[in-house]
């Protein structure tokens, strides 16, 4: 084992509190190196052993990190109390994560927990967390997730002596160990502080009050929230690749998705600095405070590029209600005791990909708002709207690709749509052979909420006679409704490499690249056309094959649905084909003497409606749905409108409050 030594510029500072009789003379190198001993337990076992590193390095990176975010007017005001408050709690954070054998073996006698894992296991967002896990596995998996959770304020039960029943004992004793000697309020202020950063609670100003008094000078007392906020942040900021040793992630080769990202993300950012400021003529001025952090980093993986920009979003939104919570401090106390925090923003224009380019999407939404806005009162409103939409856009590309054959007087043209569905790995993959898309069709149409390409001014004159069922341009927004990532496959010329997007929980970015991704299930399956693939979210309960079967109703084209070993046809010939099928599984036949369906088709318009003959009279009347169907829950509700094949309406034609078994689809020529 290493030397412990105390070479960061805060624990310099804190040796001098500890020559104040005020916090019991105590020895923080012992300490430190009683603490490397127990943190190094962390992952041990098989608890936590395929997180990224919880060790004494990620200590002493935090307090490196204090350089970058203490200011150095902050820095000459703080006190000997606040360094040593500072230092203390940057040890003790994470303690929390040790699981002794002792402790996990007696989980059952935990209430607490026994309830976590009951919730737990009922929620489908963690099946993905827990597939492919033994019951062992499965068991340990899910402790320490109880522990993750509730590990801040562990480490604050054992500063302050609370519910030891639920805690190894051994564990306990050497806490005590180390700081018996310091004055009870300041244990009690260090646990809070511990516990803080699992918390969202640093509003409270009688919990991290701005002046604490723990003696009668000036250096013995200290601004517990401000502590809270430099323990906050440099974790925060702590993703480095020192976090991620490579040696380390080979051999012990997480399995866990969650872990997997988690190292592939922090072992690719390779450093953090204070983002200089310019002046008003554009040039670096040293003298002017920063409010930015920029990263550095190298990514091959898009999946850890994505992972960190997730991050990083999430880590921003942290620094601002920082930055919030002691500017209003400062203002309620008048600068008395607050301090200087002036962070608020993140810089990743440093950070680099291999093989794909980053590109900013040329929308900038509110997710939330716009996902209330799609399942509102509209058409929208439903989570099959996303399948819908993607299978209807592919729908629109074959139809323009059948209508420029035909301008060119070609007329061999096979159109294809096919939908693959994994459940297992809940891969959803939805492929035509259209008219694919270049560049030009992706910036401006397919990242543009609202913008169809279909209205597009250029587009109109090159086809005058042909009509989108697309219009509202949110095709791949709605997918959003139902999966966090999406990765689009297209090819419009022949000629050109296909373009490959990646996409990720709409945080505006998207990384783009000229040809296949090498391993990819992602392919063409024509020359040209498009895929695309949904990994659809753990908790959302979708049915493709009878979304598909209730939205598309009489496709143009080959439309093919695979899944599980064995391949469908979605669709019917006509609208009397279609109602005659839905009969047929409520055990209904067609037979012209009790029921007949009439059928009129146009060549633009195809309606049929289902008659049954008055027994009283020589007529025909109308069928209302419930009276055939009853509770009855079918693939195919046989009332509603179409347009292109593509169910608009389950109402019946004509009629909003009465529903009859009737169809209509509208289509033009082509």
């Amino acid at each position: 084992m290493n030397e412990i030594s105390l070479n960061s510029n805060a624990e310099i500072k804190a040796l001098d509190a500890c020559q104040i009789n005020t916090f019991g003379q105590i020895n923080l190198k012992a300490i430190k190196t009683i603490l490397e001993q127990m943190l190094s337990m962390i992952g041990r076992d098989g608890m936590f052993s395929e997180y990224t590193k919880h060790s004494i390095l990620h200590v002493d990176a935090m307090l490196q990190l204090l350089d970058l975010i203490i200011t150095e007017r902050t820095h000459e005001c703080m006190t000997d109390a606040d360094w040593l408050l500072t230092v203390l709690s940057f040890y003790f954070h994470d303690l929390g994560m040790l699981v002794t054998k002792h402790e996990y073996l007696n989980r059952h006698t935990n209430d607490e927990y026994v309830e976590f894992k009951a919730e737990y296991l009922t929620d489908r967002k963690n099946e993905v967390s827990l597939n492919n896990l033994g019951t062992d596995d499965k068991e340990k998996f899910i402790y320490q997730e109880y522990v993750r959770k509730n590990h801040g304020r562990r480490i604050s039960d054992w500063l302050n002596e609370e519910n030891s029943q639920s805690y190894d004992k051994s564990v306990l004793e050497y806490i005590k160990k180390m700081v018996d000697s310091l004055p009870p309020l300041f244990i009690k202020d260090l646990a809070s502080i511990c516990q803080s950063h699992n918390e969202e609670d640093l509003y409270d100003s009688k919990k991290y009050p701005l002046k604490r008094i723990y003696g009668n000078t000036p250096n013995e007392t200290a601004n517990v929230f401000f502590v809270a906020l430099l323990l906050r942040t440099a974790d925060l900021l702590h993703i480095t690749c020192d976090r991620t040793p490579t040696i380390e992630f080979k051999l012990i080769s997480p399995t866990n998705p969650i872990s997997q990202l988690e190292w592939i993300k922090q072992a690719s950012v390779n450093g953090i600095s204070v983002k200089d400021k310019e002046n008003k003529d554009g040039k670096i001025d040293r003298d002017i405070q920063s409010d930015t952090f920029q990263i550095t980093g190298f990514f091959k993986d898009p999946k850890g590029y994505f992972a960190l920009m997730d991050y990083l979003v999430y880590a921003q939104k942290e620094l601002q209600a920082s930055f919030k919570l002691n500017e209003d401090n400062k203002r309620k106390f008048a600068n008395s005791y607050a301090y200087e925090f002036p962070w608020r923003y993140i810089d990743d224009s440093n950070i680099e990909t291999k093989d794909f380019e980053p590109k900013q999407l040329s929308f900038s939404i509110d997710q939330q708002k716009t996902l209330d806005l799609l399942v509102g009162e509209t058409l929208y409103n439903n989570l099959t709207v996303a399948i819908r939409e993607i299978a209807q856009n592919a729908i629109d590309a074959v139809r323009v690709k059948r209508y420029e054959k035909l301008l060119n007087g070609e007329r061999t043209f096979n159109p294809r749509i096919e939908v693959s569905w994994d459940k297992s790995t809940r891969r959803l993959v939805l492929s035509d052979n259209g008219t694919g898309m270049d560049m030009d069709i992706i910036e401006n149409h397919l990242l543009r909420v609202g913008s169809s390409r279909y209205q597009d001014e250029e587009f109109r004159k090159t086809h005058p006679e042909y009509n989108s069922i697309s219009r509202f341009g949110i095709g791949l927004l709605s997918c959003f409704l139902v999966a966090d990532d999406v990765d689009i496959l297209t090819r419009m010329n022949d000629n050109d490499k296909p373009l490959l997007l990646k996409i990720s929980k709409l945080h505006g970015r998207y990384l783009l690249k000229h040809g296949v991704e090498e391993g990819s299930n992602l392919n063409l399956i024509d020359r040209t056309g498009t895929s695309i693939e949904l990994k659809i979210r753990p908790e959302i309960d979708i049915d493709p094959e009878s979304i598909l079967k209730n939205w598309i109703l009489f496709p143009i084209c080959d439309f093919t649905f695979h899944s599980e070993g064995k391949s469908i046809n979605i669709g019917y010939k006509d609208t009397k084909d279609y109602i005659q099928s839905a009969l047929k599984k409520v055990g209904i036949e067609v037979d012209n003497e009790n029921y007949k369906i009439q059928n009129i088709n146009d060549g633009n318009i195809d309606f049929a409606v289902l008659l049954r003959k008055n027994k009283y009279v020589n007529e025909w009347n109308f069928v209302e749905y419930q009276s055939v169907v009853g509770n009855k829950e079918l693939d195919e509700i046989p009332c509603g409108t179409g347009i292109e094949g593509i169910r608009i309406d389950e109402n019946t034609p004509g009629f909003k409050t009465v529903f009859f078994v009737a169809m209509a689809n509208l289509s033009e020529f082509c």
